[in-house]
């Protein structure tokens, strides 16, 4: 097995660790990942990502064939299997033998159905979170040694980063939705109290409690009277 194509993918990836990717830009790179994951292992024969999906459902956010699709889902519906193990337990976990393991009574029968014979999944660990799980599948049994194990450790890793980036890039965004909702706010009630400043011929201070009051009396906050007032007023 040849890591360099690992070794060489890890650098690229550590630089965007200092960007705020969006969902979309990660839904990209997850794939890449995967790809390259599945060529750095010869012997896998499909590999794929769990992470949280819609309404806090596990799923596969990039899967490199059907049958990664397909044993995920046992897993999922059966709630137990080797990848959701290293997400739980924040580790490395590999099966040798699907055939005989005995860790997932009724996972690992039905993945052998489907040809498996042995997994490898490496938990996505993002400071104190695990944040989902990297998984390699093989039709042959001890498929994986421990050359593959750094490997898989490595894209672990690498996509822990850009799952934690894109949660820190909806992070920033919504605090950038709020600070802009603050700004707006503020510039309403500032253009609120100089309408009445030059209404009523008072200073800052006395337009300001004539707001506060008008808010208290309507039973709205201060923004909403200001915005009442402009309203009012044509403004």
């Amino acid at each position: 097995m040849d890591v360099r194509l690992g070794e060489q993918l890890a650098p690229a990836v550590a630089r965007a660790s200092g960007l705020l990717l969006s969902g979309r830009a990660v839904e990209a790179v997850l794939p890449l990942l995967t790809a390259t994951a599945l060529h750095v292992v010869p012997t896998a024969v499909g590999s794929g990502i769990t992470l949280l999906g819609s309404g806090g459902s596990k799923a596969t956010a990039a899967g490199t064939d059907p049958l990664v699709e397909r044993a995920d889902a046992l897993q999922y519906e059966l709630d137990e299997g080797p990848c959701l193990d290293a997400w739980r337990q924040r580790r490395y976990i590999v099966a040798d033998d699907l055939t005989t393991d005995g860790r997932w009574p009724r996972w690992a029968p039905l993945a052998a159905q489907l040809g498996l014979r042995s997994v490898a999944s490496a938990g996505l660990v993002a400071g104190e979170a695990s944040v989902g799980a990297i998984k390699l599948y093989s039709t042959e049994p001890a498929a994986f040694d421990e050359a593959d194990r750094a490997a898989l450790i490595l894209f672990a890793a690498q996509a822990a980063i850009l799952v934690d980036n894109a949660g820190g890039f909806e992070r920033a965004g919504h605090l950038s939705e709020d600070v802009q909702a603050a700004l707006r706010e503020r510039d309403t009630v500032t253009r609120a109290t100089g309408f009445v400043m030059g209404r009523e011929k008072v200073p800052e201070d006395r337009a300001f409690s004539y707001l506060m009051s008008r808010a208290q009396t309507e039973g709205t906050s201060i923004h909403e009277a200001a915005t009442r007032l402009l309203r009012t007023a044509g403004g």
